[in-house]
């Protein structure tokens, strides 16, 4: 797989992808630092999923800000919901 990308003093940001088997980006939503991210995957038309693990509700206004953005771009956002006993124990990574 050969990427490149640029970004300019201006904030333009390219992106090529040469890959016959890579169909789009996975990006992990957290709030405004991965928004930046999805805005310039939307402007450049960069086909992109995005993600959330919702951690049993204490993360609820990440996953308001998320919902938004997910919105905003018309992007499938997949949400991933664990419990806090899961995230602290071995099973989440089994």
């Amino acid at each position: 797989m050969n990427r490149q990308w640029s970004l300019d003093l201006n904030f333009n940001f390219s992106y090529t992808i040469d890959n016959d088997t890579l169909s789009k980006v996975g990006l992990c939503l957290s709030g405004s630092d991965s928004e930046l991210i999805a805005h310039f995957l939307n402007k450049n038309s960069i086909p992109t999923e995005y993600f959330f693990m919702d951690i049993d509700g204490i993360n609820f206004e990440c996953l308001e800000l998320c919902e938004k953005i997910s919105e905003r771009y018309a992007t499938p956002l997949n949400v991933i919901s664990i419990t806090k006993q899961q995230l602290l124990s071995e099973e989440i990574y089994k």
